[in-house]
């Protein structure tokens, strides 16, 4: 019976999705280790996700300028001018916004006391 249904429903082949090889033995595309690539991936997702949670949790006036500061990489005097701001109000603003950013994130970065 089991030969009779694969008869019915041919098998795809696999040579398609094996690695090729060069003459000399080598891969003709280098195998990457994926493992540890994949597991830095969602390491960083999740930590970007978690400081963008964070980041959103701030004053929108701190979040603003913390935005266009670290993340849209704008200087002080383009941040300024694009929220009508003085400069100094810009300064003061990005440092109180990473440090409540800070306060916020630290109870998911701090180290467990042993």
């Amino acid at each position: 019976m089991k030969l009779r249904t694969r008869r019915r429903k041919p098998e795809a082949s696999i040579e398609d999705l094996l690695p090729r090889f060069h003459e000399d033995g080598h891969r003709v595309v280098p195998e990457a280790d994926w493992r540890e690539v994949g597991h830095l991936q969602l390491e960083r997702r999740e930590t970007w996700e978690l400081v963008r949670g964070c980041i959103d949790r701030l004053p929108e006036s701190y979040r603003t300028v913390l935005v266009l500061r670290d993340m849209e990489e704008l200087d002080t005097e383009a941040t300024a001018k694009l929220l009508e701001l003085s400069e100094d109000a810009v300064k003061s603003r990005l440092h109180r916004a990473r440090q409540a950013l800070r306060t916020l994130l630290v109870p998911y970065f701090q180290e467990s006391p042993t």
